[in-house]
């Protein structure tokens, strides 16, 4: 009865099923041996099959973990690298993106733990994970993500300027990614002036106007890296005489910052996979600066360098130019490196502010015949100066190795304009200099001296600069440009002098010293000065207010 125990003990343990095998043993003794191997060979099966997904899971455990990417944005392209993985015959890169869901990089021969993902969109978030191929055939596992996008160039404002009481309100819309703004102004006396170059609102009231002049309005936007836009569309405002300006300026609102949209979608854990997912956004690296290497924005830092032969003959300028200094200056025949009036511009010499050779040294000796010829004529870039300090002290130096005893802001900003225009570069030295001297300017406009050093300034000529596309480099008339995006028209100030309007505030016919004072008329005046006509020389020596 021994097999009947056995059935009964089967049954117990292993269930109906079992039992009736094993009963049908015990009444069948011929197939035992036959049936007793099929069952066995049914349970090795069921077996089997249960223990497949524990020696999966341990399998999967047992992949070696992808270490986090580092992601680096650059202009254009997107710089993406990874510590190397122990036992890695190469590497699966992926990028995602929400346009384009999963795309794969490598082309299986990516052995570098380093890949630069290039020409990349505008303002698309980037996602990127990879994993290692090991030398066994089996890969680790996907790293966390990396993301980075690549910021669109900044937009210029699209600037309004209206008269609000007595002082001058511009304003413009928010740009996109813009740190701050810079904002010029420019009048037929002043030309253009730096307002601010820090503007952290989209406001700014001007208050510093005088009645009877039109003032034009250009404003850039840069961001973090500084990096600026193009210069924007003008906003005038001609200024009624008879409006008072404001002593104290009047506090602006500042706008409600505008909100940068963050990605609604993150990419789903897997590559491999087709699904999307919705998560958090991530934030967008921001760009650092090299604190070694700061200088005037737009102004790239790099050595000197003399790429071929100077000559002083491959920048000609006319003599004729000299008349349109002069006249830039409004008929004086002044040195603003010294503060000197000049009998006649025999007594002078036409200096560049930034020299040809220094010029030549800094990107200008890889320009064609052309662009050295506009250089070297280029108002911007020229003034008067003693022979002694233009062939003496200046000569072809710097801004780290001269600055003048007057005027220092203005040179400085001049030389920054001059480069900037021209893409010509400063040595560290320079522009460590040119970002000390313009950190602590108030203004960047020529300084006359109250009194002629030497002599009486000739007549006054009639304003014949317009302002250009970019106040930074002003010039006697428009330059065409082939730029499609620079402005078509520039505006032209009244070139006639309405001395009574301008400066006759009580409207009585007559001017006053006090009055030429308050409107920043330049003392003495002298008789071929458009207000003299109505002034009281009363010891007739053709010179008043003295």
């Amino acid at each position: 009865m021994e097999p009947l125990s056995a059935s009964r003990q089967g049954s117990q343990n292993d269930g109906p099923h079992l039992s009736r095998i094993t009963s049908h043993f015990a009444h069948n003794p011929h197939q035992e041996t036959s049936l007793m191997k099929q069952s066995l060979g049914i349970i090795a099966l069921l077996t089997a099959v249960l223990l497949v997904p524990v020696a999966l899971r341990a399998q999967t455990s047992d992949k070696p973990p992808a270490p986090s990417l580092n992601v680096n944005q650059g202009t254009r392209s997107i710089d993406v690298s990874w510590a190397a993985i122990e036992d890695a015959t190469r590497y699966q890169l992926w990028v995602w993106t929400e346009s384009d869901s999963w795309q794969r990089l490598d082309d299986n021969d990516l052995i570098s733990t380093s890949f630069t993902h290039a020409d990349l969109v505008f303002d698309v978030q980037y996602w990127y994970t990879y994993r290692a191929v090991l030398s066994s055939g089996d890969t680790s596992a996907w790293s966390d993500y990396g993301s980075a996008a690549i910021a669109g160039p900044l937009t210029a404002p699209d600037l309004t300027a209206t008269l609000d009481g007595n002082a001058v309100v511009v304003r413009w819309d928010a740009v996109s990614g813009a740190a701050r703004y810079q904002l010029w102004a420019w009048d037929n006396i002043n030309l253009w002036q730096l307002l601010d170059g820090d503007l952290r609102k989209t406001t700014f009231r001007h208050i510093s106007i005088v009645p009877g002049t039109t003032y034009y309005y250009s404003a850039r936007a840069q961001d973090s890296a500084g990096s600026s836009s193009a210069w924007s569309d003008y906003a005038s405002v001609q200024i009624p005489v008879n409006v008072v300006p404001e002593d104290t300026p009047t506090p602006t609102i500042t706008p409600t910052p505008t909100v940068t949209p963050t990605p609604s979608v993150t990419p789903t854990p897997d590559p491999d996979a087709t699904a999307t997912a919705t998560g958090t956004s991530t934030p967008t690296p921001t760009p650092t600066v090299d604190q070694s290497s700061v200088g005037p924005p737009g102004i790239t830092i790099a050595p000197e360098n003399r790429c071929t032969a100077y000559s002083s003959s491959d920048y000609p300028y006319p003599q004729s130019v000299e008349a349109d200094i002069v006249a830039r200056m409004g008929g004086r025949i002044y040195g603003p490196y010294t503060g000197t009036y000049f009998d006649n511009t025999g007594q002078t010499d036409i200096e560049h502010i930034v020299a040809r050779s220094e010029a030549h040294d800094s990107g200008m000796c890889s320009a064609s015949a052309s662009v050295k010829r506009a250089f070297a004529r280029d108002l911007l870039n020229l003034t008067l100066a003693s022979p002694s300090v233009n062939r003496h002290q200046k000569v072809a130096k710097d801004v780290a190795e001269w600055l003048p005893s007057l005027n220092r802001c203005w040179y400085v900003n001049q030389v920054v304009a001059v480069k900037r225009k021209y893409s010509l570069t400063m040595d560290q030295a320079e522009a460590s200099k040119a970002q000390e001297v313009l950190a602590g300017c108030t203004s960047t406009a020529m300084i006359f001296t109250a009194t002629a050093a030497t002599a009486t300034p000739t007549a006054t000529a009639t304003p014949t600069a317009t302002p250009t596309a970019d106040p930074d480099a002003p010039t006697a008339t428009p330059t065409p440009t082939a730029d499609p995006d620079a402005l078509t028209a520039t505006p032209t100030p009244t070139p006639t002098v309405d001395a009574l309007g301008l400066w006759d505030s009580n409207n009585n016919g007559r001017i006053t010293c006090a009055e030429a004072r308050e409107h920043g008329i330049p003392t003495p005046i002298n008789s071929d000065h458009p207000a003299y006509p109505y002034m009281d020389d009363r010891d007739n020596d053709g010179m008043v207010c003295e």
